[in-house]
């Protein structure tokens, strides 16, 4: 899905600018990587296990503040313990009209976040995976990017064709689509 929303957003790419991807997929990095290299973007990627080009630490980015015009993380806010700091960390390094898709799990259907918090043992009873904090709900995930000083828009699988909706399986996703929210003084 994100690889769509890309495709349909030429303007995220700008000649001179910096893509950051934090914790690249197999598939979806070297598409992004080609894709900004194209428009004369650097692109940078890695993780905590150094996959990617280098060591990337999300809490601890090794970026200066308002360097980077496109920010891209799939599945790595929910598995965060101080999900609201990689969020502020996110926020410092975007320029003033940059971009971050921050996707994450966001359809829990009760009344907010479910929460596994730090122990191992409660996040293998949740979510079968130790490596799994939170499963938001969308209000909450939203409100949150909201809190930490993000404007948020939807990109939802509904927005594409109803035939590329069915060809890649999409149900009900959705990107959370940010920016850094307009100071009010």
């Amino acid at each position: 899905m994100a690889w769509l929303y890309f495709q349909q957003s030429p303007e995220l790419f700008q000649s001179g600018g910096l893509c950051v991807h934090v914790a690249p997929e197999p598939e979806l990095g070297p598409r992004l990587k080609r894709r900004a290299e194209s428009s004369g973007m650097a692109y940078r990627s890695g993780n905590i296990s150094a996959s990617g080009e280098q060591y990337m630490d999300i809490l601890d980015l090794p970026f200066a503040d308002q360097s980077v015009d496109l920010f891209y993380c799939c599945h790595v806010l929910n598995s965060m313990n101080n999900d609201l700091r990689a969020m502020r960390e996110v926020l410092r390094v975007l320029r003033p009209s940059a971009t971050a898709v921050l996707q994450v799990p966001a359809f829990y259907q009760g009344d907010t976040t479910l929460e596994a918090g730090a122990g191992e043992e409660q996040r293998i009873r949740l979510f079968h995976d130790n490596g799994i904090s939170r499963c938001y709900t969308d209000t909450d995930y939203v409100h949150r990017l909201e809190t930490t000083g993000y404007d948020v828009r939807h990109f939802r699988a509904t927005d594409l064709p109803e035939w590329q909706v069915n060809r890649y399986a999409l149900k009900a996703e959705v990107l959370h689509v940010c920016k850094a929210a307009e100071s009010k003084n």
